[in-house]
This record gives structure tokens, sequence and C-alpha cells, in this order.
């Protein structure tokens, strides 16, 4: 059934309020999938404390022209589209990426990160990136690989030098 022009500028609005208060959303073209499928990707989506929304692409390329951004990119999408909008864009492509994996009927098509279109290739990208914990702890491991090198070294000569003291008195003795 069509939506009336009221319901319309509802949807509008709400997926104007979505798209100004996010710095992202993720794409997904879920054609052929059944309606557990779907339930399943809402709640996963829903755990990650994301929204997921099914919507025209005119209304989302109407919300995006209204937050200052070039819509069309929206309309030239293929198949139904279905919006992803959390509170990280990575996290959300993630989650989509992960889920797409284990569903032939869902696929990443694309997104919005900071007011720029994604290709499907780049948010593909974006979903393949380490998540924050991970980069925070690669940075930590970085800033302390020197002072562990420097550890090793110092009680490395501290060592020979036991060694050899142990090795003079055993010389010594004999």
């Amino acid at each position: 059934m069509p939506l009336t022009k009221s319901q319309k500028k509802e949807v509008v609005k709400e997926l104007t309020d979505l798209v100004g208060s996010h710095e992202g959303a993720i794409f997904v073209r879920f054609g052929g999938s059944d309606v557990e499928t779907v339930r399943s990707f809402r709640r996963t989506i829903r755990a990650e404390e994301g929204t997921y929304k099914v919507v025209k692409k005119t209304l989302l390329a109407k919300a995006f022209r209204l937050n200052g951004m070039h819509g069309d990119p929206v309309l030239e999408l293929d198949g139904n589209l279905g919006v992803i909008f959390g509170p990280d864009p990575v996290t959300a492509a993630k989650t989509v990426h992960t889920f797409a994996k284990s569903v032939d009927t869902m696929e990443l098509t694309g997104g919005v990160l900071n007011d720029r279109f994604l290709s499907a290739e780049e948010a593909e990208a974006l979903a393949q990136l380490p998540s924050r914990e991970q980069l925070y702890a690669q940075v930590l491991g970085t800033l302390t690989a020197p002072m562990s090198d420097m550890m090793s070294i110092l009680n490395g000569n501290a060592r020979s030098f036991v060694q050899l003291l142990s090795s003079y008195r055993d010389a010594q003795s004999a």
C-alpha cells in the first residue's frame, strides 16, 4: 500500500533526524530474504545499539539532501534498500559484513561516512578495519615495545655478568 503524503513527510523527518544525529550509515540489499532472516538481522543490529530501517530510496535521498548532502548516489543503488544507523559506522559495517557472510540474500552495498558516500568496496574495507579496542591494543603494544626491549637488553647484560662471575668463581675453586 502506498504511503500518503503525510506519512512520507513523517518518514523523511525521522530519516533526517537519524542522518543528522549519526556520523555514518551503512546500506544493505536484502532482496529475497525471508521474514525470519530479517528479524534475526534486526535483533543483531539492535544488540549493537543500531537502528535498521527499510525505506524508499527517494525518501532517503531527500533526507540526505535536507542534511546538506548530495543524495543522488542512494538512487543509483539496485534492489530493496535497508539502512543501518549505529553509534559507530565501523561497528555497523562489521555487523552487516558478518551477518551477510552467513546469509546469501543480504549484501553490503555501500554507506555514508562523515558526509561522504562510500561504494560497496569502500564499505567492505571499512568492515575489515580492526575494532577500536584492537587499535588501542596495537598502539599500546607499539609504545611499550621499546621499553620491554630495553629491559630485555639490560637483563641480558646482567645475566651475562652473573654467569661470568660464576664461571670465575668455579675456576678459582678448581
